[in-house]
């Protein structure tokens, strides 16, 4: 009898979800499904398991996981200040994605402490490799958005430099641009048009509407290497829009520059090295150049940098874990696919074969990346049972209470019981994690979706739907 009835409910659950699965808003789209107990791994529901699916930024939990095992929850990015001979000061980039103004005002102070007053300033990009700024399958489209900046051995302000834009005077007049201190602005030379890389060279296109229009401005890259300032600027308060530059490690140069001459420091000129970036030390992959150091900035432990990570879906950080476990395992500049050459054997060792999915990049932006539910499980499965169990859980949006799950689910039996990542990129949408049921103890899930075209709010309230159901299973 007990038998006959627990079948029952689980017919229930499976009609149900059948149902969820077949609303119209997934009508034509590949949806792949899959839900296993946390205690035991069995399935629970399965739809399209083994379909391989682009992941977009449920990519990140592969990654979270895979550098918790091999770094450490306690593992730190670290940058360094060393001086060396002469007046040569070298600011060894560590791959730190969280690099702020503020930890390179604090490199001026110790520069004043240790009583240099003159200093020939250097960037050692050598802990990432240079070619690789961006991962294969990224979109064109995404150039200069703050969710795709490049990724480099010194980050600085998550490589991203945020525009302020005073509207004209009058209707019709392009905006003014404005940026942090002490970057200025600079115009695209009449008749100089030179390609390369964005920086600070500005071309507003822009132009002033009049109060209460919606905001649509925007950048896009010029053909001059500039960044084009587009949309419509309300009357009114300022409007803000953010860059990805192409360098931000020269930012990051010419920021604590003027830190050091805001402290009385000379700096003198520095002479270029051969390639793209300027100021940058040409030199093979060091861990600390030789020298005398100067300062030293541990960023914040991985358990906490996840939260970063995961709660606000970063890209940036994902790209620089890859890169990091390839650094700490083979101690060279930090690659793709040394990175994904470490995630590989660890999907087998979880019972993964690597052939089944793609590994193009961390975050899940690439529109290569490929990756099934069952492999998603899989990785939630293995972090449950191990050791970094309440670190994966500190670290995860939850539905309706934090991250960028805190809108969803409200007011359903799934709000607050559900800690799950999340991913969003044009005709995908993904979402893995955890669920606490009322009978069934912890299940695991993921909600792979891709080749979809239907609404925003639909897709929304299906995923609310299907939790909910689990949720009160």
């Amino acid at each position: 009898m007990l038998l006959a009835a627990a079948v029952a409910v689980a017919l229930g659950l499976t009609g149900d979800l059948d149902t969820i699965i077949a609303a119209p808003t997934l009508h034509g789209a590949h949806a792949g499904v899959l839900v296993a107990s946390a205690m035991d791994g069995k399935t629970i529901y399965a739809h399209g398991a083994d379909d391989t699916i682009q992941p977009a930024s449920t990519m990140k939990l592969l990654v979270g996981s895979v550098a918790l095992e091999r770094l450490g929850a306690a593992y730190r990015f670290s940058t360094v200040l060393v001086h060396g001979d002469g007046d040569a000061l070298i600011l060894h980039g560590g791959g730190d994605p969280l690099l702020r103004r503020a930890d390179l005002d604090a490199a001026a102070d110790a520069v004043v402490r240790a009583g240099i007053v003159r200093a020939q300033v250097t960037l050692d990009e050598s802990h990432v490799a240079p070619a690789e700024r961006r991962a294969p399958g990224w979109s064109v489209d995404d150039v200069l958005a703050y969710y795709a900046p490049v990724v480099n051995g010194l980050p600085f302000e998550e490589n991203v430099l945020p525009l302020t834009l005073e509207p004209g005077a009058a209707i019709g007049l392009p905006p003014a641009v404005q940026l942090p201190p002490p970057f200025l602005p600079l115009a695209v030379p009449a008749g100089a048009c030179t390609p390369g890389p964005t920086l600070l060279t500005f071309t507003v296109t822009a132009r002033t509407v009049a109060a209460g229009r919606p905001d649509t401005s925007d950048v896009v890259a010029g053909p001059c290497g500039d960044v084009v300032v587009t949309g419509d600027v309300p009357l009114g308060p300022p409007s803000h829009v953010d860059a990805a530059v192409d360098q931000p490690e020269v930012l990051a140069l010419r920021y604590f520059a003027d830190a050091l001459q805001r402290r009385g420091v000379t700096v003198l000129p520095s002479t270029p090295s051969a390639g793209p970036m300027p100021d940058v030390v040409a030199a093979p992959f060091s861990a600390i150049p030789a020298g005398t150091l100067v300062w030293r900035h541990d960023g914040e432990p991985l358990a906490a940098l996840l939260a970063d990570m995961w709660l606000p879906s970063d890209n940036l950080i994902a790209e620089e874990l890859l890169r990091e476990i390839d650094v700490a395992a083979n101690a060279r500049a930090g690659t793709l696919e040394g990175g994904t050459a470490i995630e590989r054997p660890w999907l087998r060792g979880i019972g993964i074969d690597p052939a089944t999915v793609t590994l193009a990049d961390g975050s899940g932006l690439s529109q290569y990346d490929r990756f099934t539910p069952r492999a998603l499980v899989a990785v939630l499965l293995h972090d449950w049972h191990g050791p970094n169990r309440a670190t994966i859980l500190d670290a995860l949006p939850i539905a309706g209470v934090r991250g960028d799950l805190r809108g969803a689910m409200r007011g359903t039996p799934a709000a607050g019981h559900v800690f799950a990542k999340t991913g969003s990129m044009s005709h995908v949408r993904g979402l893995a994690g955890y669920v606490t049921t009322r009978t069934r103890g912890t299940v695991v899930f993921a909600l792979s979706v891709d080749d979809w075209i239907g609404s925003d709010a639909d897709l929304a309230a299906l995923r609310a739907a299907f939790c909910s159901r689990l949720a009160a299973s």
